[in-house]
Order: structure tokens, then sequence, then C-alpha cells
């Protein structure tokens, strides 16, 4: 006679046991902080503190959308910060396809003012504020918020209220949310915090369980805990000090990632036919331009490498610090449209990054751990060169599947029990590989947890994941470069690894602690033959891979997954009223089901966010023996990617 509630709410529920837990929280829009940074705001104030929202409103909505995804970033007894609770049934589902979540702590209950869901819809779709209805009101916001332009209320001629409230008000809404959910944590023991990534937001959101507490300096800022134990008993959790924050600014930069590319490069003149032609020293052109005229110049060259390389003859322009829909721009000359954005970014951020736009094939992305964590995983033991580290707990490689060491080794994912995956590829990374850049920060200092390959959408925007070995499904001769089968005397596998371990010592040189990831991607020369950049940018916070990897490491043994982040435009694509009706109709197949002790995720699919409360995307999870099965469950419910 227990309602079914109730048991579902038994069965998923967790709290921290055990060691001290580390917090979680998902903020995203880094970037967008990191070069708010520089314009004027100052390292340390807010948005919110001259009363508008640090995140907009399709910022927040994400946050909240998937915030329990990101939860599982975390171990078992963590504690992940949400701003709603999601349903207990959703949470059951999950836990039985072996997605078991961490303790949620949710802020007070309660939904943002009228007009949240009735103009959303529209914004998306980036109308000029002239919408005839409270949906197509929200397109004014959308564009007065990121263009300029529109007005943003619920019939496309206000200033932001109404039925369709202003983009600040999703912000300050989430931001309520969350420092209730951080009051309900004041007192207890912790292990440290962990947001997505450190800006002055987060700081000042988890500052209150910090205790007062901040580093003394960059080199320590980001390290979760500073391991202190107070009268009370509550480990003083560190907070990155204005150094700090300055330092994740400046090591986010694509300037510095051009820079730190460029180094390899010379560094390592035996990757050349490995990276192809148009990654030479001595022909690769990318610049880092501080004014209109050189920004021009250096479009002109980059898009003349770009036809030599058997691209489009484009150019891309880079913000130092954006994402890749408002901060890029692709070209073979600059309009003046383009010429205002440039104008715009180099006022505002000081620089631009101008590179060759590529025939890229295949997206990648490593993903590491600088310094020790205190409170987190265990630190690696440096392994001495050439020497090979075997994958976490039931005897798995850590090598990608079919490279040359997983040819004769398991490939599984890690062991769920274990602290993650192993070192990632790497090993002995063949001759020729000087990968010393940046200085050493001392052995074990960078970890490497593996390589992941993402997808993105007809507009080139993230669209998710592939999770397990990254080279499944992959062409036949992209996988013999990545391997080393093709004939090539290194493999790009072991590239990569070089790549990480050298970005890693060059973060951790800078000052830098904690999570990142690094960009990759292979390319078509001018032959059409497949080549590698092995570095595109850095970020240094957790990332979507890093999902990806927590997904991997709760597979089964030969087992692969297909995660794909589907918005609500591209739900209406496929033909489906909203996110709910979408998850809906997933949730009537087949459901992700887990088997083996411990229990992992076997076959079936899931939503990995709850479609009942998803605003502005919902993801799905498809779990089977290879990719093309795992596609066919997805099949009619996600476009192509």
């Amino acid at each position: 006679g227990v309602p079914g509630a109730i048991v579902d709410a038994l069965e998923v529920a967790a709290a921290s046991r055990g060691r001290p837990p580390r917090v979680h929280l998902f903020w995203p829009g880094a970037e967008d902080a990191w070069g708010a940074a520089g314009a004027g705001s100052g390292e340390g104030e807010s948005e919110s503190e001259s009363g508008e929202g640090s995140l907009g409103r399709a910022a927040a909505e994400l946050a909240q959308d998937l915030g329990p995804t990101a939860a599982l970033l975390g171990h078992d007894d963590d504690v992940a910060v949400v701003a709603r609770a999601p349903t207990p049934a959703w949470a059951a589902r999950m836990a039985a396809g072996g997605l078991r979540l961490p303790e949620l702590v949710a802020g007070d209950g309660g939904e943002e003012e009228e007009g949240r869901e009735e103009g959303g819809e529209g914004r998306e779709e980036g109308g000029q504020g002239q919408g005839q209805g409270q949906g197509q009101g929200k397109k004014g916001e959308g564009a007065s918020r990121d263009r300029g332009n529109g007005n943003g209320n619920g019939n496309g001629n206000g200033n932001g209220n109404g039925n369709g409230k202003s983009s600040a008000g999703g912000g300050l809404h989430l931001e309520r949310q969350v420092a209730s959910a951080v009051a309900r944590l004041r007192g207890r023991a912790l292990g440290g915090l962990a947001p997505w990534a450190w800006t002055p937001e987060t700081a000042r959101l988890l500052g209150p369980l910090a205790g007062g507490a901040t580093s003394e300096g960059a080199q320590t800022a980001m390290g979760p805990s500073d391991g202190q134990s107070r009268a009370d008993g509550q480990t003083r959790a560190a907070l990155p000090d204005a150094a700090g924050l300055a330092v994740v600014r400046a090591v986010a930069s694509k300037a510095w990632s051009a820079a730190r590319l460029r180094e390899l490069l010379d560094a390592n003149p035996a990757w050349a036919p490995l990276v192809g032609p148009a990654l030479t020293p001595e022909v690769w052109p990318a610049a880092v331009v501080s004014d209109l005229d050189a920004a021009r110049a250096a479009v002109a060259t980059c898009a003349a490498a770009s036809r030599a390389a058997g691209g489009p003859g484009w150019a891309v322009l880079k913000a130092p610090w954006g994402t890749s829909g408002r901060g890029a721009r692709r070209t073979a000359a600059l309009t003046d449209d383009e010429a205002a954005w440039a104008a715009r970014v180099l006022a505002t951020q000081g620089a631009l990054v101008v590179e060759p736009w590529l025939a890229r094939l295949v997206d990648l992305s490593v993903q590491l751990v600088v310094g020790p964590e205190s409170g987190g995983p265990p630190r690696a033991r440096a392994r001495r060169h050439g020497e090979h580290a075997g994958g976490a707990g039931d005897g798995s490689s850590d090598a990608p599947a079919g490279s040359r060491r997983s040819a004769r080794e398991a490939d599984g994912p890690g062991d769920d029990a274990g602290d993650g995956p192993g070192d990632g590829p790497g090993g002995d990374t063949g001759g020729g590989v000087d990968d010393d850049m940046g200085g050493d920060a001392g052995q074990g200092e960078v970890r490497v947890l593996g390589v992941t390959r993402f997808l993105t959408d007809r507009r080139g925007q993230y669209a998710g994941h592939v999770v397990g070995p990254p080279g499944v499904g992959l062409p036949g001769p992209v996988l013999r470069l990545l391997t080393g089968d093709g004939g090539q005397a290194l493999a790009g596998w072991d590239v990569l690894d070089a790549t990480a371990r050298a970005v890693g010592r060059a973060l951790a040189a800078a000052g830098y602690r904690g999570p990142a990831g690094i960009d990759a991607f292979v390319y078509a020369d001018a032959a059409g033959r497949p080549a590698l950049r092995p570095l595109v940018e850095t970020n240094p916070r957790a990332t979507f891979g890093a999902v990806a990897l927590a997904f991997a490491r709760r597979l089964r043994p030969g087992r692969v997954g297909l995660w794909r982040l589907v918005t609500r435009g591209a739900a209406r694509r496929a033909g489906f009223a909203d996110l709910e009706a979408l998850g809906a109709a997933a949730s009537a197949r087949p459901t992700l089901e887990a088997a083996g002790d411990p229990p992992r995720a076997d076959r079936g699919l899931v939503c990995t966010n709850d479609p009942s409360h998803a605003r502005v995307v919902l993801g799905l999870l498809a779990v089977d023996r290879d990719l093309p099965a795992c596609e066919a469950r997805l099949a009619g419910l996600v476009e192509p990617a």
C-alpha cells in the first residue's frame, strides 16, 4: 500500500556518507563571464549586484535543465546543487539504467513569474521582436540580448515585461534557487567545491560554503579544498581569490591556446606526417590580432591557406572568450557586418584569433585534471616515458578501441566503483615527441582521463557525444590515422595524449588547478587524406566530454552509447510539440536497463534530464552493442548529426 512516488523516492535517495562530499554546481556561461571580466566589470563584480542576472534566460534555463545530468560528474557520496529537484520517477528510471545520481540539494520551490513558458519557445528561433503572440514575443527578448535589437516582451513591442519576462529574470530566479540550496549545506562537513567553472559568479554563489577562507594565491586558487578543519569540524573549502580568477580567465583565452599550438608544432617536427602540410610551422598562418586592419590582412592570408589545404576558402575569426555561435565568424573577406562585429570584439576583449577553416571530419576532445585535487580522485602516479598505464577496475585498457594497444587488450571502460577511467590514451608517445611545453609542474600533476568524440548539428553547434571508446564507428582512414595503422610513425591517439599532457603542464605552470578539456579534430587535407589538428582550444573547466566519460564509466563492458542533446527547435522539426512530448515518445520505447554486479547500463533508451521540467534541451542516451544499434533506438527522435 505504499504509493509509487514514495517507493521511487526511497529507491533513488542518496546522501553523502564516508568521506566529506564535494559540492558540484552546473553553471554554464563561463565564456561570457570571462569575456565580460575584461570589459570593465571587474574581476569580482557580478552583474546581479547591479540588479541583473549574471546569466541570461537561455543559459539559466540550460542550467536548470542539465544540472541533474552534470551531477553524474560526482562520486556517489558527493552533493550536487540544483535549482529544482527532478521528479522521483525520472530519477528512478536513471537508477534502473545504472545511472544512479548523487545527492541532489535543490532550492526552494516556486516557478518564475508568469510568462516563463509562454514566451520561451519563440526565443530560440532568434526573431527580431516583431511577434504576434506570447511565444513570438520571446523572440524579441532573444534578439535584444544577443544582437542588440528587438524589444523582448510578450507582444514584441515593449520593454521586457508582461508575458514575455525579460532575460535577466531567468538568471535572477536561478540565483535565488541556488542560493537557497547552498544555504541548506551550511554547517555540513564538506570536502571541496567543484563548480562547472570558476568565475566571479560561481565564487560568489558558493562563497557561503567556504567559511570565509580564500586561497593565498593563484597557484592554489583552483583547488577544491584547502584541507584545513575549523573548530566546528567543517572543512574550509577554498575559493579562488582575485588572482586565481585572473588565471582561469587567462588560460581560457583562445589566444592562449593558439600560442600553445604554435609551440607544439615548433617543438615536434616529427608530427608533420600526422598533422598534414597545412599545420607545419612554416605554413600555419593563424594569428592573434589587435586591430581591424590586421584582422583584414589575416583573413585574406587564412582564407588562401584554407583553399590550399582543401577547405572552402574561409577564415574563421574567434573572440578570445566566446562560444561557437556568437563568438566566431566564418568569412572569405570581411563584410561590413562582420567588420562591425570584429570591431566590437576588439573593443571589449582586445584581440581576435584568426585561423584557416579546415575541412573537418571528426571532432575530438581530451579530458584531463591538472594538479592534486584534495578531496577528489587520488593523484595518479607519474608514468615513466614508454610505460603503459592499465585501465581502472575491471582490467580494461585505457587505449581507445582500434589502437595498437587495444588490439591485444580489452577496451572497456574503467570500473564504476573507481575514480574514473584510466589515464587516457598514452604510454609510449613514440619517437620524436617533445611535449615538454610551458614548464614542468612536477610528477603526477597532469592526469589524462580519456579521449571523447563529440557531435555537432547542421549549424556546427554541439549536439552530443559518442559514449565509450572514441574510435567506435569511425571511417577506416580516420581510424588508421589515430591508431597508427596507416603507415605513419606515430599514432594520433599518442599525439593527442602528448598534447594534453603538454597543455596540462602549461596550465599548471600558469597556476591553474582543476578539470580541463582540450578540443581537437581530424580534417581532410588537399589530397582528401585525414590529418589531425591536435589542439583547437582549451577549456579550464568541466565539459560535456567529462559527462560523456561519466556515462562511459557506467556502461557494461562491450556496450557503447550515443548521447544526444535535443533543443526545442530540433524537437519541433522532428514533429514533437515540445520537449515533454519528445520525452514521452522516448519513454515509450524500451527503457535503459542495467545488468551485472555492480549494475551498469546494458541496453535501452533514457532521458538524461527530466522531460517534465525540460525548457530548452532534452538529453537522450541510447545504449547498445554498437553505434548503429544506438542510432536505431534514436531514429525518429533526433536529427542526424
